[in-house]
C-alpha cells in the first residue's frame, strides 16, 4: 500500500492511519517494531506534527500501537487485536484456543502463604489516613523517609554504601532504566550477562545503545574475570545461548567494540544462572578491577539476593567497589508481592550529580501511599520477618517438590536444589529434548521451563549432571505443595507415553 496524500476525499490524518494500519495488519510491521517519532514522521511526510499525532493516537486507540513514555510508539499484536474485534462484532472465532495451564511450575508468582495480607492492610490503611500528605504529588526521587529507611536496610543487609540522597525510587526496574539511560550519554554499548532480561535490553536499544553478550566483549579484549569468564549464562556456548544473547551481527558487535564510547556491563551477580548460582567474592573483586581498568560502568541488578538458603549472602559489588563505578538496582516484588511495584537504584557520585541536575523533571511512578506504608513496614522490622518466613516456606516447598519427584519418577529422574531456593532442576532419563518435553507438558496443562545445558559453574559446585539428559527448571513458588504429585503424574505421562 502506497501513501498518497494528494488525493481528495479523505483527511490526511486518516490516510496516515490507514497506511500504518495496513502495514501492521499485513505483517510488514511486526509486533514490537518502532514507528518513526512524531517529529521524524512529520518531516518525512511534510505534514504538521498535529496531523501525525492525531493519526498515531487513533492507531493507539484501536489497539494497533502503544505509547511508551520517553521511548516512542510500538506495534502491538494488531492482527490478534483485529481478530478479537471481529469475533466480538461477528461472532467469528479468531484462533484455536490454547490449552489451559492447570499446574504451573514456570510462574514467577509467589505463594499466598508467604505474605501477611492482614498486616500489610493495616499499614496501607494507616498511610491512607495521612490526608494532607496524599493531597500532593510524591517526591520525584521517592519519599524522603522511605529512602531513609531503605538506606538503613541496604547498609545492614547488602553492605551497600549510600545515603538517602543517592537513592532513586520507581515503579519497577524498567521505569528506573528510563531515568538512567539519558545520563549515560558518553557510553554507547551495553553488554548483558543475562539473556532472559529482554525488557531491559529493549529499553537500552530504544535509547540507541548497542547491546550484546558480555562474553563476546571479554573474548575480544584483554578483560578476564576468573572462572566464570566463559560460562556465565548457564547454557554454555550452545547455539541456543548464542541465538538468545546476541542482538546484533558479529560485524556490528566488532564495530561497537572499536567505538570510542565507553561501555556498560549489566549483570545479576546474586543470580548468575537461571538456577540461582552466585558470583564468588574473588570473581567479584576481579570483575571490579577489570571494569575499572576498562572504564566500564557496572549495573548490578541484585534481585533475589535475600533468598540465599544454603550460603551466607555475598557482599554486593556496589559495596565492594566503595560505592563508585556501580549502579545498584533492587526490587521488592519478590520479597513482598509482584503487584507492589516498588524498585530503587543507588547512583554513584558522578551519576548522582547528573541526576540532581535533571531529576526534578521526572515524575514519581511509584505509589506515594505504598511508599509511606512500606517505610513503616521496614522500620517496624517486618521486612526482615517477611524474608525469614518466605525463606523457610520456600525451602520446605523445594524439598517437598524434590521428594515428590523421587516418588513419582523413581530412577528415571534426579533433582538438584539451587541456591535461590525457588527453583528445582530436574533431570530426566528420556530421549526427548527439554524443549519437546516442555511443549508436550504445555499441551497437557503443565507449565515447565526447559534448560538445554547447565554450564561449568554448576559442575564446580560438585553437582554431577548426566550429559545429554533433558533438564527442566521447576518453580515451587506459586503452586500449592499438595498439588505437586498430581502435576508430576501428568508430566510423567506425557514424557513416557510412547514407552507404554
Amino acid at each position: 500500500m502506497e501513501l498518497n496524500l494528494s488525493e481528495p476525499g479523505q483527511s490526511r490524518y486518516l490516510r496516515v492511519y490507514e497506511y500504518y494500519k495496513e502495514l501492521i495488519v499485513s505483517g510488514q510491521m511486526k509486533p514490537g517494531a518502532k514507528l518513526p517519532s512524531i517529529r521524524k514522521c512529520s518531516l518525512q511526510l511534510q505534514l504538521s506534527r498535529t496531523t501525525v499525532e492525531t493519526a498515531y493516537m487513533l492507531l493507539a486507540a484501536d489497539g494497533y500501537i502503544i505509547s511508551r513514555p520517553q521511548s516512542g510508539f510500538y506495534v502491538t499484536d494488531a492482527v490478534l487485536a483485529a481478530a478479537n474485534r471481529e469475533e466480538i462484532e461477528h461472532g467469528v472465532p479468531h484462533q484455536e484456543e490454547r490449552p489451559e495451564i492447570r499446574y504451573d511450575f514456570a510462574s514467577s508468582n509467589v505463594d499466598r502463604e508467604s505474605f501477611q495480607f492482614d498486616l500489610w492492610r493495616r499499614y496501607v490503611k494507616s498511610a491512607l489516613r495521612q490526608d494532607e500528605r496524599l493531597l500532593s504529588y510524591g517526591e520525584p526521587q521517592g519519599e524522603r523517609e522511605f529512602r531513609e529507611a531503605l538506606c538503613a536496610y541496604l547498609g545492614r543487609h547488602r553492605n551497600v554504601i549510600c545515603t538517602p540522597d543517592s537513592i532513586v525510587v520507581g515503579a519497577g526496574v524498567q521505569s528506573l532504566l528510563h531515568i538512567l539511560c539519558p545520563m549515560l550519554r558518553e557510553r554507547d554499548s551495553v553488554w548483558f550477562f543475562n539473556p532472559s532480561f529482554r525488557q531491559g535490553r529493549q529499553i537500552f536499544e530504544d535509547y540507541g545503545f548497542w547491546t550484546g553478550d558480555i562474553r563476546e566483549y571479554w573474548e575480544k579484549t584483554e578483560m578476564r574475570t576468573g572462572s566464570f569468564k566463559m560460562d556465565l549464562c548457564g547454557t554454555e556456548k550452545s547455539d541456543v545461548c548464542a541465538k538468545e544473547m546476541k542482538t546484533m551481527p558479529f560485524e556490528q558487535t566488532s564495530e561497537a567494540m572499536k567505538s570510542t564510547g565507553k561501555s556498560v556491563c549489566y549483570l545479576t551477580p546474586s543470580q548468575m544462572t537461571v538456577w540461582g548460582e552466585v558470583m564468588p567474592v574473588g570473581d567479584r573483586m576481579k570483575l571490579l578491577k577489570d571494569a575499572a581498568r576498562e572504564d566500564m560502568l557496572i549495573i548490578e541488578d541484585d534481585y533475589n539476593s535475600e533468598f540465599r538458603y544454603y550460603n551466607r549472602p555475598t557482599p554486593s559489588l556496589q559495596g565492594l567497589s566503595g560505592g563508585r563505578g556501580v549502579v545498584y538496582l533492587g526490587t521488592f516484588s519478590r520479597l513482598l508481592l509482584p503487584s507492589i511495584r516498588m524498585s530503587y537504584m543507588v547512583l554513584p557520585p558522578d551519576l548522582l550529580k547528573r541526576y540532581q541536575e535533571r531529576g526534578r523533571f521526572y515524575n514519581q511512578t511509584a505509589s506515594k501511599a505504598e511508599q509511606i506504608a512500606l517505610c513503616q513496614f521496614i522500620r517496624d522490622g517486618h521486612l526482615e520477618s517477611q524474608i525469614r518466613k518466605s525463606k523457610k516456606l520456600y525451602a520446605a516447598k523445594a524439598k517437598c517438590l524434590c521428594d515428590a519427584v523421587r516418588r513419582i519418577f523413581g530412577e528415571k529422574a534426579r533433582t538438584h536444589l539451587g541456591d535461590a531456593g525457588f527453583l528445582v532442576l530436574m533431570e530426566l532419563d528420556s530421549p526427548l529434548t527439554s524443549a519437546e518435553i516442555a511443549g508436550r507438558a504445555a499441551q497437557a496443562g503443565v507449565a515447565v521451563r526447559p534448560v538445554e545445558s547447565v554450564g561449568s559453574l554448576l559442575e564446580k559446585q560438585e553437582h554431577h549432571f548426566q550429559e545429554g539428559y533433558p533438564k527442566l527448571l521447576l518453580s515451587c513458588a506459586s503452586m500449592g505443595a499438595e498439588r505437586y504429585e498430581e502435576a508430576l503424574e501428568v508430566l510423567k505421562e506425557v514424557v513416557y507415553k510412547k514407552e507404554k
